[in-house]
């Protein structure tokens, strides 16, 4: 596998299938086989890659959660401070 050094670009898990895919394709088009421990080593990259992803998409969801919650709890403390009778 000469030639241009490949920068991966990975936003989405979808840039993880692409990756492999290319590296397949042209594994099969050039008849190369890659040691096993070097594709061992990629497979853990690309593994460590998507739980970071994963986690920080449920950082992202929960901190979201934890704002609308706080917004929630404020209107409900809002409206009950105005319901209260006066006086009281």
């Amino acid at each position: 596998m000469e030639g241009k050094t490949e920068y991966l670009k990975l936003k989405e898990p979808s840039d993880i299938l692409s990756y492999v895919q290319r590296v397949v394709n042209r594994l099969r088009r050039e008849d190369l086989e890659i040691d096993p421990v070097f594709i061992g080593k990629i497979i853990y990259l690309l593994n460590t890659w998507i739980s970071a992803y994963k986690m920080n998409l449920e950082y992202v969801e929960l901190k979201e959660l934890r704002e609308e919650v706080k917004q929630i709890k404020e209107k409900m403390e809002a409206n009950y401070d105005t319901g209260k009778p006066k006086g009281r």
